[in-house]
């Protein structure tokens, strides 16, 4: 591979628990933020089914995407850590 970035899981603070488990981010009542279209979309359609999402469109900057977090409009998302950095 040309390149390789890890994708973590991203929780409000204080609620990491919550979500510490793959079966516990697999239910309707987790919200999973994503962009549409991208690598965070496909984490979640394939690995967290039941799961409930929150969709932005595809142009949107993955800052809004952290911002579904941190707001309480999703409960967890996706990214990687450079972009997470570059938020947090």
């Amino acid at each position: 591979p040309l390149y390789y970035a890890t994708v973590n899981t991203y929780a409000k603070t204080g609620r990491e628990a919550d979500y510490a488990s793959r079966q516990a981010l697999n239910t309707p009542d987790v919200r999973i933020g994503m962009i549409d279209g991208t690598i965070p979309q496909l984490i979640a359609q394939t690995d967290f089914p039941a799961a409930s999402t929150v969709n932005l469109p595809e142009m949107s900057d993955y800052a809004e995407n952290m911002l579904l977090v941190t707001t309480g409009k999703a409960d967890v998302t996706f990214v990687d850590a450079a972009v997470a950095d570059s938020f947090l």
